[in-house]
């Protein structure tokens, strides 16, 4: 009796774990995409285009998150982007949008601040430019500024100025489009939190960012000394901040910082942070 008690037990465990197995893991893995479906949803030509070498192999670095750009397929249009996305949400349960994110350009140097090697007459491309020339600007690391990421971008969240990139925070879905195109890696994603940060991406030392950029970051430390408790962090050559800190401390290393690589993330604050600028120079 005894025996039939604890195999009956043991049985309903095993059923029990099964069960459990099932429902989280066919809720966190996702099916296995096959070409057929994979024609459905994308263009269905595995051309290539989009870095991988089919389509179903795209869609399956999606839905196993590998990959985070859902509007690589070169060969839809911006609208059958959209409804490829929605189908995605609609079939898998998809989110492909990085909702705490923003895309910024890391980089402040535009036509003012930065210096140039020669002037670029080519085709008014990134990708073309980088490839041929890497970046007609001095610092390698910056911002090409011909526009493919505002060509990209299918919320028109991107504008270029004076040489230089700008992703338009309010109205940015983070889809990662800039991201994956900027050839230069200066576009990344940001806490959409975050209060400020710091506008350079250049690894050069302070004597080489110096002389092609005014506004590069020097990584001199100042900022560590101003604001111990704002998160920086300095790693070859190049200031970094930690958003998991407190915010106060940060004005008192962005006032500091003599370069001025340390500004608001958002556009509106730059004007409140002047004021605070010439409240601690005067």
């Amino acid at each position: 009796m005894i025996l039939l008690v604890l195999i009956i037990i043991f049985m309903l465990i095993l059923a029990a774990t099964a069960a459990y197995s099932w429902f989280f893991f066919s809720k966190k893995m996702p099916p296995k995409v096959s070409s057929e479906a994979s024609a459905e949803l994308l263009a269905g030509e595995n051309c290539g285009l989009c870095g991988y070498h089919s389509c179903a192999a795209y869609l399956e670095a999606l839905l196993l998150n590998k990959e985070k750009n859902a509007r690589r397929c070169r060969l839809q249009e911006s609208f059958e982007q959209e409804n490829f996305i929605a189908k995605l949400k609609e079939i898998y349960n998809y989110n492909y949008i990085a909702a705490n994110k923003v895309a910024y350009v890391f980089c402040g140097g535009n036509k003012q601040h930065s210096k140039y090697r020669f002037n670029y007459t080519g085709v008014a491309s990134c990708a073309a430019a980088h490839l041929n020339v890497l970046n007609s600007k001095q610092c390698l690391y910056g911002c090409i500024g011909l526009g493919d990421c505002a060509a990209s971008c299918p919320q028109q969240a991107i504008t270029v100025s004076k040489g230089l990139a700008y992703v338009h925070k309010d109205l940015c879905k983070s889809c990662g489009s800039c991201v994956v195109l900027c050839p230069t890696k200066v576009i990344k994603f940001v806490d959409k939190a975050a209060d400020f940060v710091v506008a350079c991406s250049s690894h050069d030392n302070a004597e080489v960012t110096a002389a092609a950029c005014s506004v590069g970051c020097m990584a001199c430390g100042t900022c560590l000394k101003r604001a111990p408790l704002g998160g920086f962090s300095i790693k070859d050559n190049l200031c970094s901040i930690d958003y998991r800190t407190g915010q106060e401390d940060r004005w008192r290393a962005a006032v500091k910082c003599e370069s001025r690589a340390i500004v608001p993330l958002a556009k509106d604050e730059h004007k409140r942070f002047l004021r605070k600028l010439r409240q601690e120079k005067g």
